[in-house]
């Protein structure tokens, strides 16, 4: 269940035009606070796909040298809004989310993940396969509809496409 109560809902709301220029002035913020520890920052999630439904969301996936990133940055981080998820159950990232109801996500990986590549070739497929982005738009807005108050299930539930989709994107076959 959400852990942040009512507020933190699922809604989708059509693409907005604005949104690649929110992460590239929220990135900028990130950049100077993560510094010489920051290797690459990447737009990703349903906001970096334009004409996708989604959350209104600003997802940014970040890849740092020294992690966990440290305690000075956690604080500034803070400072600058965002909410650190210290009980993140994920031990292969660092999540930071800023506004409720939501407006940023900040996931911070170690140099080496996997993670944040997958999550640009998911982006980068999408964008050039409609096919797949019609499909995976039908099964957010399912999703969305059964686990309203439930954001673990809801991203849980996506999983199954996610993998299809890389497994597409990597060996050039459909599903």
């Amino acid at each position: 269940m959400n852990p942040f109560g009512n507020v933190d809902n699922i809604y989708l709301y059509e693409y907005n035009p604005a949104y690649p220029e929110q992460f590239e002035t929220e990135s900028l913020g990130v950049k100077a606070i993560l510094g010489e520890n920051l290797l690459a920052i990447h737009h990703i999630g349903s906001t970096a796909i334009p004409g996708m439904i989604g959350k209104p969301v600003i997802d940014m996936g970040a890849v740092v040298r020294e992690f966990p990133i440290r305690p000075d940055q956690i604080a500034a981080l803070t400072k600058a809004g965002y909410i650190y998820w210290d009980a993140n159950p994920d031990p292969s990232r660092m999540f930071f989310l800023k506004g409720m109801p939501r407006t940023h996500h900040l996931h911070i990986y170690p140099e080496g993940s996997a993670k944040p590549a997958d999550q640009v070739l998911f982006r980068d497929f999408l964008n050039k396969n409609g096919a797949y982005a019609r499909q995976y738009a039908e099964l957010k807005t399912q999703l969305a509809a059964q686990y309203s108050n439930d954001r673990e299930k809801y991203t849980e539930s996506k999983t199954g496409f996610v993998q299809q989709v890389l497994k597409a994107a990597k060996t050039g076959s459909g599903f």
